[in-house]
């Protein structure tokens, strides 16, 4: 990418991780620090179990994310359109890999590795800051991603049996899919969530039970 795609994509970029003080300019100083490599479909990035020694700032195109269920079978996390970061929990905690990240269609990612990353945020220059602060919005909005999914699986509002009903699998193959999507959105947070999918139980209450009838007899 030239000077002006990777201004554009820095743009970007904030207007997807809106984060105070931070000017196109900077974050495309740290761009300009990286080293721009293309994928294909299906090219791999990051194997789940890795150790993780990179972050991706995504810039064209898709990854795909997947992870593999208490089976072993791979389920798909997420889809993740550029302007994205991608991977970067394993450089906050020095944490493995949480997923598998493959290209969806032709991608373009520019790798942090961590020597910069740690170089570029312990900078007290434009480019440092700018790092900074994307990285606590991303974080932040994951957070604010999946407790938003939580609320809406505990309250009912994405609800395992219904979806049984839909898809033919029992209510507890649906709520393991909705945790793996909340794990998808926390991109890393919270490895053991999956680990503690078969130990949990979906209670509904009175009024979800009444719901549910309701929704059955319009069906």
């Amino acid at each position: 990418m030239n000077a002006d795609q990777l201004k554009k994509v820095a743009h970007d970029l904030l207007v997807a991780h809106p984060s105070r003080g931070v000017k196109p300019a900077a974050l495309t100083q740290v761009l300009e620090s990286l080293e721009v490599e293309s994928y294909e479909n299906g090219d791999l990035l990051c194997t789940e179990g890795d150790p993780g020694d990179s972050m991706y700032f995504l810039l064209y195109g898709a990854i795909r994310v997947t992870r593999k269920d208490q089976n072993g079978q791979d389920r798909e996390l997420v889809t993740m359109s550029a302007p994205a970061l991608v991977g970067h929990m394993a450089l906050v905690d020095n944490s493995p890999r949480s997923a598998t990240c493959r290209a969806s269609g032709t991608t373009q990612v520019a790798p942090l590795d961590r020597r910069l990353y740690h170089t570029i945020l312990s900078e007290p220059s434009a480019r440092g800051t700018a790092l900074r602060r994307m990285l606590l919005t991303s974080l932040t909005r994951q957070l604010e991603t999946a407790t938003g999914k939580l609320r809406k699986l505990i309250a009912g509002e994405e609800d395992p049996q219904n979806n049984a009903g839909a898809t033919g699998h029992s209510g507890q193959d649906e709520t393991e899919r909705e945790l793996m999507k909340i794990s998808g959105a926390l991109n890393g947070w919270g490895s053991d969530l999956m680990k503690q999918a078969d130990e949990m139980e979906v209670v509904y209450d009175e009024n979800q039970k009444a719901a549910e009838r309701a929704r059955q007899i319009r069906k």
